[in-house]
């Protein structure tokens, strides 16, 4: 397992600041090639200054934020009016905006623990992290050593990284592993399965019938409600041999609400529905189903964070 890290990077313009909002660059996921991106370990010449949180679980947040950062299309490098986009509208943000390196930083601390470390600089931000109680500085030994979650600020205060995969990972799934969300739908057939959002599942204008998801390692739960009927039971197999437990509907009636739910992560969700070639709002767990009731389900997205 390599050691990979994310960051806010540069425009698309390779500049700093002026460009349009949002990610001009990114052309998949995970993203590699865009403003906001995730690279390969690499030693900056200057050496790295290495921030650690204290508590396992903040260190993982902050992965998991900074991996979503990088895959949000929506989020572009920017120094000037769109650095705090990423503070004021979250690693999800559905607007096009931007954020440089140290905002992206803050908000990883923010959404992991809840705790604003500040508007800081890459020169403050060393103070701003230690002042929030939440890390600890650590020496730089070598790549081995680092933690899922680890802050690195270069030396000369000019530019910081998140450390999204180490090479032993906190829980032993590596973020970018446990945050690939994987799913089939049926229309008159399984339909091929789908990573993440580098896709959607579906045909436009085919009525969705079955649906099944699965992330490794983890218990998902789905669940779907017949076209102007009642809800199924809940499913959590990944198998379209399966009629009992192996995906949420029954071939052949086309479904109008979905609902998925996991007990240790948040799974984002949106439909489309037939006739209409837009999404409905992204859907959180069971905070609300996907779909309006009596039409009909074409397409699905999905993703874990």
């Amino acid at each position: 397992m390599e050691v990979i890290l994310g960051a806010a990077r540069i425009n698309a313009r390779g500049g700093i600041s002026g460009d349009a909002p949002g990610d001009q660059k990114q052309s998949n996921t995970p993203d590699y090639t865009g403003e906001v991106s995730l690279t390969k370990f690499y030693m900056h010449k200057k050496g790295w200054l290495v921030f650690r949180a204290k508590d396992p679980a903040v260190a993982r947040k902050i992965a998991l934020t900074m991996y979503k950062i990088c895959n949000n299309p929506n989020i572009g490098y920017d120094q000037g009016t769109y650095r705090l986009g990423v503070v004021k509208y979250g690693s999800d943000a559905q607007v096009k905006t931007g954020a440089d390196c140290g905002s992206a930083v803050r908000q990883c601390v923010r959404e992991a623990a809840g705790i604003d470390p500040g508007n800081f600089n890459t020169g403050t931000e060393p103070e701003a992290l230690m002042n929030t109680g939440l890390f600890n500085q650590v020496p730089f030994t070598s790549e081995e050593a680092l933690r899922e979650g680890d802050i690195l600020v270069t030396k000369v205060k000019e530019h910081t990284e998140v450390v999204v995969n180490a090479i032993v990972a906190s829980n032993g799934v590596n973020v970018s592993e446990a945050t690939n969300a994987y799913y089939r739908v049926y229309t008159s057939k399984w339909l091929a399965e789908v990573e993440n959002l580098k896709d959607y599942a579906g045909i436009e204008d085919k009525a969705i019938s079955g649906v099944m998801v699965r992330v490794p390692d983890k218990t998902v739960e789905t669940r779907v409600g017949l076209k102007g009927g009642h809800y199924l039971d809940w499913v959590t197999g990944y198998d379209p041999e399966d009629k009992n437990n192996g995906y949420a509907g029954i071939k052949g009636k086309p479904i109008d609400r979905l609902q998925i739910k996991m007990s240790d992560m948040t799974v984002m969700y949106r439909v489309s529905l037939v006739g209409n070639k837009g999404y409905l709002p992204w859907v959180a767990n069971t905070a609300d189903y996907a779909g309006i009731k009596g039409k009909a389900i074409d397409k699905v997205q999905v993703y874990v964070k």
